[in-house]
């Protein structure tokens, strides 16, 4: 829509972006595929049961890029890690996040950051799984207020704890928020947009790749202004939903197709 009119364009993420004033309209709400799925034949369906996943939107998307990011500019100084080069300081990094989450009774997969991994020729993307971004999160949330980065990035400390509050915030409220919830999910997510929107900005004008701004940037913001109804959108989350595929992959990998299926309900 941005690409037919630039005031609609989703960078702009304040009261008045000209995007807000096209929501709810039949003509600008195409259906989400060209050939129908049986699903949407069953009786009482409605597109408005269609949800937008959370973890695919931020773990597995802004929240990557902010991680990344994150972790970009951490490991390209020695203000806070003394190795001698650039992947060194990855890995000192990697070291400094699990003995956090083995401190908070949870665990990382990811065994090592290097550059290429993170994509560090252009906007760097954190690679590990949704539960290692919100490890990696946390722990920055809580590293970069004891030593938050110099100017010009000075405010990725508070854009990042933001992001990992409202994540603790959601997953701790029931499955319907409140209006308290809602107003302060609201507040934060204002502080969240606007924050990261400023680095990216400035990431820009200074000629460097950092805070990637794409789509899913503007389904989070979707998503946590409650434009989907009053459900909590962490409820529609597939966690469990992508550990029972890999599971299930797993399965069908190692079986014969035969009885692989009742492998998987054992």
């Amino acid at each position: 829509m941005g690409r037919r009119d630039f005031s609609t364009v989703y960078t702009d993420v304040s009261e008045a972006a000209g995007w807000r004033g096209t929501m709810h309209k039949d003509e600008n709400c195409p259906l989400p595929w060209q050939q129908e799925p049986a699903y949407a034949k069953l009786h009482y369906f409605s597109l408005s049961m269609i949800r937008i996943d959370y973890m695919h939107t931020f773990h597995l998307g802004v929240g990557r890029d902010l991680v990344g990011s994150a972790l970009k500019i951490i490991a390209t100084g020695k203000h806070w890690f003394p190795g001698r080069n650039i992947n060194a300081r990855l890995q000192q990094i990697v070291a400094a996040v699990r003995i956090f989450a083995k401190q908070m009774k949870k665990q990382v997969s990811i065994k090592k950051l290097s550059t290429n991994s993170l994509g560090w020729a252009d906007c760097p993307e954190f690679k590990g799984s949704a539960a290692d971004t919100a490890i990696f999160l946390s722990w920055l949330a809580s590293f970069l207020l004891e030593k938050p980065p110099p100017p010009p990035y000075d405010g990725l400390a508070g854009v990042v704890w933001v992001a990992n509050h409202i994540c603790e915030f959601l997953f701790g409220c029931g499955c319907f928020l409140s209006d308290e919830a809602w107003e302060q999910t609201a507040v934060l997510s204002k502080l969240f947009f606007t924050g990261y929107l400023s680095l990216a900005t400035t990431a820009h004008e200074a000629g460097k790749l950092l805070f990637r701004m794409r789509p899913k940037f503007h389904f989070l913001q979707h998503l946590l202004e409650g434009h989907g109804g009053r459900r909590n959108p962490v409820y529609d989350a597939c966690f469990m939903d992508e550990d029972f595929v890999r599971w299930s992959m797993k399965m069908f990998r190692k079986c014969s197709h035969t009885n692989a299926s009742c492998n998987v309900l054992k």
